[in-house]
């Protein structure tokens, strides 16, 4: 079994860019939209490097404008200072690690080393720094960015942090 570390290092290729459309490139609304799903653009447009089928160049201003309105002061981070798992997150093992569900929603695919992680997080409350630094993988902030744009982490709410 390999570790997440080895299969991250793998995936560099679908974060660098270098697949994206040529009209993503220079879009200013790229850093929120990612240049949208690979794979969507390879089964209904041909190519993994082919525009995503539900991209609108034309509204790329308008989230442009509204992300920008979202973006931290200086100096702030994007990531809590602490989180816990979600309390209504759910994991059925599988053979190739899990899958997590929020709710009756799939959350996310999760790899052995994945699993394990989230069990051992179980119900208490992590400070951001001591959760990142378990995580022995490049670009950790991205991922648990993503844990919490799929609601498998949230954050903790600043009166538990100080009960804690």
């Amino acid at each position: 079994s390999e570790n997440l570390g080895c299969i991250w290092e793998r995936m560099a290729v679908w974060r660098d860019g270098s697949m994206l459309p040529e009209l993503c490139r220079s879009c200013k609304a790229l850093p929120w939209c990612g240049g949208g799903c690979r794979m969507e653009s390879k089964m209904r447009n041909g190519g993994l490097s082919a525009p995503d089928p539900y991209m609108s160049l034309p509204d790329a201003d308008y989230v442009y404008a509204k992300m920008t309105a979202l973006q931290p002061v200086k100096g702030e981070t994007l990531l809590p200072t602490s989180c816990r798992v979600n309390p209504r997150a759910r994991w059925r093992p599988e053979s190739f690690g899990g899958v997590v569900f929020v709710g009756n929603q799939s959350a996310g695919y999760f790899n052995h080393d994945g699993m394990k992680l989230l069990q051992e997080l179980g119900t208490d409350i992590h400070g951001m720094e001591s959760l990142l630094g378990r995580l022995h993988i490049p670009d950790a902030k991205w991922f648990v960015r993503a844990l919490f744009t799929r609601k498998i982490l949230l954050e903790t709410p600043r009166a538990e942090e100080k009960g804690r």
